[in-house]
């Protein structure tokens, strides 16, 4: 497994996190063995900020015309900022993210900039088409105000003709993968996630 180190905001705001994100996920992949990686078993996958990169990353490559990936692991991902989904409206006051720190988040990664919503690059369900993404895994949790991004994101890249599968962990919340080693149930939903890359890592050979 790589871990990216990209450049962080507010020091570095958009789009210097995908550009670096990109950058490097173009570098492993046409150098998987350097790294002693199989090349046709490769993922790529994070939670909540990394769920938006790496749904980012495999739009950029679908648009090459190139599928490194045999899946996109996306964790809560956050793929809409332009839209107020009911879980943006419930959760306004979730516990482990809520609008305040959403609004902290975006503010330190934007703010002072000229940007556009509908840029892919910002908003990933905002691409102008998912043809030939790799297959997805969608991992959204009951008490996230990502959670019905992430499940809409799913039914683009459905409509798209890309295979998805996609989980809402109930009882869970925003960051719930921090969580295995006291929560039972976060455990066991990173050992499905598991087995949902075993399986598409098998099916790529």
């Amino acid at each position: 497994m790589i871990a990216l180190d990209y450049r962080l905001a507010p020091e570095n705001k958009f789009p210097a996190t995908v550009d670096d994100a990109i950058a490097a996920a173009t570098h492993i992949t046409q150098n998987a063995a350097d790294y002693g990686m199989d090349a046709s078993s490769m993922a790529v996958g994070g939670d909540s900020a990394g769920g938006n990169l790496s749904a980012i990353v495999s739009n950029h490559f679908a648009a090459q015309g190139a599928n490194p990936f045999a899946m996109q692991l996306l964790i809560y991902p956050a793929t809409d900022g332009t839209v107020e989904t009911e879980s943006r409206r419930e959760l306004q006051g979730g516990i482990t993210l809520d609008k305040k720190v959403l609004d902290y988040f975006f503010e330190g990664y934007l703010g002072g900039l000229d940007t556009d919503d509908n840029d892919p690059r910002l908003n990933p369900a905002k691409a102008p088409g998912f043809e030939g993404a790799p297959r997805a895994h969608i991992v959204t949790a009951q008490y996230d105000p990502l959670r019905d991004e992430g499940k809409a994101y799913g039914d683009l890249l459905k409509a798209a003709g890309v295979e998805v599968s996609y989980r809402c962990y109930e009882g869970l919340m925003h960051n719930f993968i921090l969580q295995t080693g006291v929560v039972t149930a976060a455990k066991n939903a990173v050992d499905d996630m598991a087995s949902a890359l075993a399986d598409a890592f098998a099916h790529s050979r």
